[in-house]
């Protein structure tokens, strides 16, 4: 292995911390031969010292506290972050499924898996025994909307949030409150992204968004 690539790509790691995530597209830019590249990345992951995060993602995983070894993946968020742009103008995916319902208090469930709903399908994978799913998104999605369309999703999975008659009451008020802090006009577009859903999930919302706590009853 060439003496000149190792240290170009010793210099390249050092302007990383660990953890922090690494494109491949980035070190393909050193000018490294790909297979070189790759047996390179090989050999660290191998000595411990980088891993993969995800397709095309690689972080550091080598730091010291003290005299012990330590190795902490990347948190979720910013492999995301990564992905999906989630902070930009125009995110690929959103996080929907128990994560959000667990989130928004609607259930007290734990949920095993992470859910995203994305505009194009991702294979599903595991992040450090963590699952995480993609599924189709009903609607195209906006850094605008994201939090509209968790509402929707909410709602659309209406009946198997909590599973249980007895707490549909509970479901309703909060679903309601949910969609009584949007201001005017994210309740028009609520209204009009809802037309991307199901007619069970449109006729739903628009009773939430008129919801007497008063009478009991499912919607």
């Amino acid at each position: 292995m060439s003496t000149k690539y190792s240290e170009l790509f010793k210099i390249f790691l050092s302007k990383y911390k660990p953890v922090e995530l690494i494109e491949i597209r980035d070190m393909l830019k050193l000018g490294i031969p790909r297979t070189t590249l790759y047996r390179m990345l090989n050999k660290k992951i191998e000595l411990k010292e980088m891993d993969k995060a995800y397709p095309g993602l690689y972080y550091k995983t080598k730091f010291f506290w003290g005299k012990k070894n330590m190795s902490i993946p990347p948190s979720l968020e910013s492999l995301l972050e990564k992905l999906f742009n989630i902070n930009g103008e125009k995110p690929k995916a959103y996080l929907t499924g128990y994560m959000i319902y667990n989130g928004f208090g609607l259930t007290p469930q734990v949920p095993a898996i992470t859910e995203f709903a994305a505009e194009k399908i991702v294979n599903n994978n595991y992040l450090k025994n963590m699952r995480v799913e993609f599924r189709k998104s009903k609607a195209p999605i906006t850094k605008q909307n994201v939090k509209l369309l968790q509402r929707l999703d909410c709602i659309e999975k209406y009946t198997g949030i909590m599973g249980f008659d007895s707490k549909v009451d509970l479901l309703n008020l909060k679903l309601s409150k949910l969609l009584e802090i949007l201001s005017v006009e994210e309740k028009k577009y609520i209204v009009e992204l809802s037309k991307y859903y199901k007619v069970e999930t449109q006729i739903r919302l628009k009773k939430l968004l008129n919801y007497d706590s008063n009478v009991k009853g499912k919607l």
